[in-house]
């Protein structure tokens, strides 16, 4: 560790490099992208990441956050993860005939920086680029990353599909927090919250993971659907379509 000054801010700081694997099946690899169709292939993508990741809308607003695709007032600052956008860049309002939220920012006050100038102006910037290569398959190796060891079975069978939530995400994301409710939410019409004003709330988020032997075919979401729920989300009884929010849902 060292003190190092970046864009004007004075920081100590650690060099370091990250590595992890990703195992999944042949056909998803090239689904994922083309130039990944055969072993020893590899393309890279760089991003400009805070250098310090912590209280990042705390100091830089919604420079960073992508609202895109999702449901008003989803931004949350422990989550900045989920919603970090370093493309981000100053945007005039949305039009109000366009339904939904359809570029990065659609919260008023709109950011007057990029998410660039945020970084380097409030926190201080590292450019970082990132390599995925396509390795060949290697029993051993698998079997050491493949997570879970064993899958869960049921009367002596492991089911074609079972999707489990992820508890270490569970656990690391849930935290108390307090939200105003107002009339007409649709946190009302769901029944999450049992009246208007301010409310003391558990937050979590869920990671979603296959423990069977099937995949789960969804086909693509769009988070803002004027039609009819898709038969392939809907189907396995899992997710259902929510007219207050007009977006999918976890079925409960």
């Amino acid at each position: 560790m060292y003190a190092r000054s970046i864009d004007g801010h004075l920081l100590y700081v650690r060099d370091y490099e990250f590595e992890t694997y990703i195992l999944t099946d042949t056909e998803s690899v090239v689904k994922s992208d083309s130039r990944l169709t055969n072993a020893g292939q590899f393309f890279s993508m760089s991003f400009v990441l805070p250098v310090d990741p912590t209280l990042i809308v705390q100091r830089t607003g919604y420079c960073c956050m992508d609202e895109s695709q999702y449901p008003p007032n989803s931004v949350d600052a422990e989550d900045v993860k989920i919603y970090f956008n370093d493309t981000c860049q100053k945007e005039k309002q949305q039009s109000k005939r366009i339904f939904g939220c359809q570029q990065c920012h659609c919260s008023l006050p709109l950011p007057n920086r990029s998410c660039h100038e945020c970084i380097k102006q409030d926190i201080g910037g590292v450019n970082v680029t990132i390599k995925f290569q396509r390795i060949k398959f290697n029993t051993t190796l698998a079997n050491e990353i493949r997570y879970p060891k064993k899958l869960e079975e049921r009367n002596g069978k492991v089911p074609y599909s079972n999707l489990v939530a992820y508890k270490p995400d569970f656990m690391e994301q849930t935290r108390l927090v307090y939200y105003y409710i107002a009339p007409g939410a649709c946190e009302l019409a769901e029944g999450c919250v049992g009246g208007t004003g301010w409310r003391r709330l558990l937050r979590f988020s869920a990671t979603l993971q296959n423990m069977g032997i099937q995949g789960v075919i969804m086909g693509r979401l769009n988070y803002f659907l004027g039609g009819p729920p898709s038969e392939l989300v809907t189907k396995y009884h899992l997710f259902e379509y929510s007219p207050c929010h007009k977006h999918y849902h976890f079925y409960h």
